[in-house]
């Protein structure tokens, strides 16, 4: 169940909003807030067990077999659930969080501001732990349907400021009405929170923390039964009373203020005692939850489909297969055993491997081995799997398996291009909540800038609130698989080479801005310290331009090394990356050389100075 503390927030003492002023307006509040719970937690239907059941699935804890031929007989499960959904985990999250920025942004004005929006988002990401989160999600969403994030900026005591984001599993989510899609149009969102103790919410009223209008505290909530309303001691299981568990929801409602005008409250409510226990004005734009789903569907908020429940009667399938290759080979290798009913006191109804029947009339003792009929079977579960890669459209290699059969080189790659059409889709269908989760964390960070610039100081690229512009487009940096960093160097490297070969007023491309693009996304440590800003460059360039006296190369070029002492370390721990390692020498030696397709030899891109006079000038025997 989700753990979150809004103390930081609702600890400012702040008035509270208009309705809420008097004892006798938040009763009758809290009691349209508990309707409104109660109405969103019915409006989920039977979805609920579904997603339980879909879960067990999950978990390799299926329902039991019913009509077993005898007593004792083998309950088999073989896994299809949890492969799959793993997969998807590794496949969609795996690939969202492979690139670095998660998220790429477009801006208005200079695309400067955009570079440090990206970095101080991902650093946002990275703190709060953004891909553990997801990963927990994932088979959420895989089992579910549907799962949701929520996420907060948090000032703790411990110093920490930043992004902090929180599972929520759709069972402990409400939203109301859940005929509407979309969380910003809803009227009420929130969650349950972790049961409070009796004893807690009367220290907290006590201290101020929680309201005290005077009613009763008696909680009675069974978190394991779900049961919402009144239990006795004995039957909670408690021995103390002020031990008796209430049930409190976290939520974000529109009310209408005094000028007529719905906005944005967050309140804690008891449903237990049908209680208002905090309310406060929410100071963001739209409520800090975030769906996410594999598939979408038309309708309201709640899906009906997911990608388990697609696999579950493939599921059983498999399984009554495995249970009946199971009970024949055991039949077939053990047999059953008849003798004379004389011998046995009490007569039996199935017949049991290994089991001795007694029967009427019979001479001796006789063995029986029923004949198994089991060559179709491995066939019918292969195809059951084949069926299962089809449906989920999570193809077997994605999960590291393997073709099945002799198929030739064309089929394996056809069938791994329909795997990845497939994955290619679920990615794109969950980036929907990374776009949405963007533009609400930039406007956390700009809301609380001064705690966020202060905690993190330098690491934080941002100056001012202003540096969050606003944005123009946002978009997964990792769109796919196929979106790795050696591609997109293998694409950087050529537009390279042509802004080399070729004149700007043939290409277009502006040399210094292809260059700083690389320079950013290289990995390395200090980036912002290896090219010179625009301005410095162009008064460099000013320079060079005018006539100058001709002179030897620097200190490096005549020691022989072309890179210079100061040559930046490529790679990480895990050592460099072969492709940016040889588009960085490329730089390196085009900086050496006083610049990319300088006619006088200016640094054209910005990553070192030609030598006075143009071109370059060899060392000495180095012919």
């Amino acid at each position: 169940m989700l753990n979150l503390d809004l103390s930081g927030l609702f600890g400012r003492k702040e008035a509270l909003p208009a309705g809420f002023r008097t004892p006798a307006d938040r009763k009758e509040q809290a009691e349209k807030l508990c309707q409104m719970i109660e109405a969103g937690t019915g409006q989920k239907g039977t979805l609920p067990l579904r997603w339980e059941r879909n879960e067990r699935m999950y978990r390799n804890d299926p329902p039991k077999r019913t009509g077993s031929p005898y007593d004792g007989a083998s309950d088999v499960h073989d896994p299809l659930v949890q492969p799959k959904l793993d997969a998807l985990t590794s496949n969609v999250v795996g690939t969202i969080t492979a690139q670095d920025p998660y998220i790429v942004t477009r801006v208005r004005g200079s695309q400067d501001r955009a570079y440090i929006l990206e970095q101080d988002l991902q650093f946002a990401f990275e703190e709060g732990r953004l891909s553990e989160r997801l990963r927990t999600l994932s088979p959420i969403v895989g089992y579910c349907g549907k799962g949701v994030l929520r996420a907060h900026f948090e000032e703790r005591e411990d110093g920490f400021a930043g992004m902090t984001f929180e599972v929520v599993h759709p069972r402990e989510f409400i939203a109301y009405p859940a005929a509407v899609r979309e969380i910003p149009k809803m009227r009420m969102v929130g969650h349950r929170m972790p049961p409070l103790r009796v004893r807690e919410i009367k220290e907290k009223q006590k201290a101020g923390v929680y309201l005290d209008d005077g009613q009763s505290v008696t909680g009675g909530y069974d978190p394991e039964g779900q049961q919402t309303r009144f239990l006795t001691t004995s039957a909670a299981g408690i021995v103390d009373n002020e031990d008796m568990l209430v049930e409190c929801y976290e939520v974000v409602f529109r009310h209408p203020g005094q000028d007529g005008k719905e906005r944005w409250l967050l309140a804690t409510v008891s449903l237990s005692d049908r209680a208002l226990l905090k309310v406060a004005e929410y100071p963001y734009s739209r409520p800090w939850y975030f769906d996410f789903a594999f598939k979408r569907e038309h309708g309201g908020f709640w899906f009906q489909d997911s990608v388990a429940q697609d696999l579950q009667g493939l599921q059983l399938e498999i399984n009554g297969l495995h249970n009946t290759l199971h009970d024949g080979q055991q039949m077939a290798s053990f047999g059953a055993t008849f003798i004379d009913a004389s011998a046995m006191p009490e007569g039996v109804e199935k017949t049991a491997p290994g089991q001795i029947i007694p029967v009427d009339d019979l001479k001796g003792v006789q063995a029986y081995f029923p004949p198994f009929r089991s060559q179709e079977i491995p066939f019918l579960m292969q195809y059951i799997r084949q069926r299962a890669d089809e449906v989920a459209r999570i193809p077997a290699t994605a999960s590291g398996g393997q073709f099945r059969g002799s198929i030739t080189a064309t089929e394996a790659s056809q069938i791994a291009a329909g795997g990845q059409t497939g994955i290619n889709e679920f990615i794109a269908n969950f980036g929907l909540g990374m776009e949405d989760l963007a533009r609400f964390c930039i406007e956390c960070l700009k809301t609380n800038f001064a705690f966020w610039k202060q905690a993190h100081g330098e690491v934080v690229k941002a100056e001012s609130p202003d540096d969050y512009t606003k944005i123009v487009r946002i978009d997964l940096n990792g769109k796919s698989p196929s979106n790795t960093p050696q591609a997109q160097f293998g694409m950087a490297s050529t537009l390279l080479q042509v802004a080399g070969t070729l004149p700007p007023e043939v290409t277009g491309l502006d040399a210094y801005q292809l260059i700083k693009a690389l320079v950013q996304n290289s990995g390395l440590q200090n980036v912002e310290k290896i090219q010179m800003p625009e301005e410095q460059f162009a008064q460099t360039q000013q320079r060079a331009a005018m006539p100058q006296q001709p002179a030897m190369a620097g200190a490096a070029m005549a020691a022989g090394d072309p890179y210079g002492a100061t040559e930046p370390a490529l790679g990480g721990p895990g050592g460099a990356d072969p492709a940016m390692e040889s588009l960085l020498q490329q730089l390196a030696m085009a900086a050496a050389h006083g610049g990319l397709g300088g006619p006088t030899g200016e640094p054209a891109l910005g990553l070192g100075e030609a030598p006075p006079g143009g071109g370059y000038e060899p060392n000495p025997g180095q012919g």
